[in-house]
């Protein structure tokens, strides 16, 4: 069952929630042509690195491994469009208040296609 957040997406006819390991590649792979799917916005699968501590490796399971395992899953279906990475200050550092970095916006590509 999804989480209450994603219930206003429901009625969507462009939504579908999957409960899954986002290292199956396989998975991935499968999903991304059989749903047709053009963009990936990918947010970090575990936050709060204070969970890091108890469970390090399923933590890092989740929140770095799973990233290459999308993005090679972009150059194995060659149909991704945007590929649109959200993490938090808990894996990049905080930002000054004075600085500008919040505001920059950073294209990870793994094909040049990606980023156009």
């Amino acid at each position: 069952m999804p989480s209450k957040n994603l219930i206003p997406s429901k009625p969507s006819p462009n939504f579908k929630f999957v409960k899954s390991d986002i290292g199956s590649a396989d998975l991935v792979n499968y999903l991304l042509i059989t749903e047709s799917i053009d963009t990936i916005m990918h947010f970090a699968a575990q936050t709060h690195v204070d969970n890091s501590f108890g469970n390090s490796f399923e933590f890092t399971k989740n929140n770095i491994y799973g990233t290459p395992v999308l993005l090679e899953a972009c150059k194995v279906t060659d149909q991704i469009r945007r590929f649109i990475q959200v993490s938090t200050d808990e894996l990049y550092g905080e930002t000054d208040e004075d600085s500008n970095s919040a505001r920059v916006v950073f294209k990870f590509c793994s094909t040049p296609n990606l980023c156009s």
